[in-house]
């Protein structure tokens, strides 16, 4: 575990708290940075982001100041703030029972990345954006060109998630996910 202890909150079904463990900007405005291939077109196309949310292997690599950064492997965390390569020592989350800054007991099915959204709602933002999170077969941004991953197989939680926990505060800038929320 790195620097601060662990925090454990409940996460109730329509993501209420009595108490949010971690206040949203005013603006409520969110990017998530996912590891697809499509990452840095889709912070272009976004423009200035006011909070980001990094997850997995996308935190190293992206020079900005992060806000939180999420995975479900939290023992990685230490590994991947040897190499990231600027920027500041944000918050960390993961799932319960991993090593984190804060852990979440989100049962839901999924990625990292679906996994950083379910929190990022928890914590109160309204707009979420994802920024390399296509779930195509395109592969990561660290991946050689002709290296593909299908990540198809994830849709029935993505439209499980869309009709019944985003009401419509999460979008997506790129592929099957932009299709899938749209």
């Amino acid at each position: 575990m790195i620097g601060c202890p662990t925090r454990t909150r409940q996460l109730t079904a329509d993501f209420l708290f009595e108490e949010p463990p971690l206040q949203p900007s005013p603006q409520g405005r969110l990017l998530i940075l996912g590891d697809g291939r499509s990452l840095w077109e889709d912070v272009e196309k976004y423009g200035e982001p006011e909070d980001v949310m990094a997850v997995n292997l996308s935190g190293c690599f992206y020079r900005e100041p992060l806000t939180h950064w999420v995975t479900c492997h939290g023992e990685m965390f230490d590994p991947w703030f040897v190499i990231k390569r600027c920027g500041n020592r944000p918050p960390t989350h993961t799932k319960l029972g991993r090593p984190a800054d804060y852990q979440w007991p989100i049962i839901y099915g999924g990625s990292s990345g679906m996994l950083a959204i379910l929190i990022a709602l928890a914590m109160g933002y309204e707009d979420i954006t994802l920024a390399g999170m296509p779930f195509d077969d395109h592969g990561h941004f660290y991946d050689p060109p002709y290296h593909g991953r299908g990540n198809t197989n994830f849709k029935a939680i993505w439209d499980t998630a869309r009709d019944n926990w985003f009401q419509g505060k999460v979008k997506s800038l790129s592929g099957l996910t932009k299709d899938w929320l749209s």
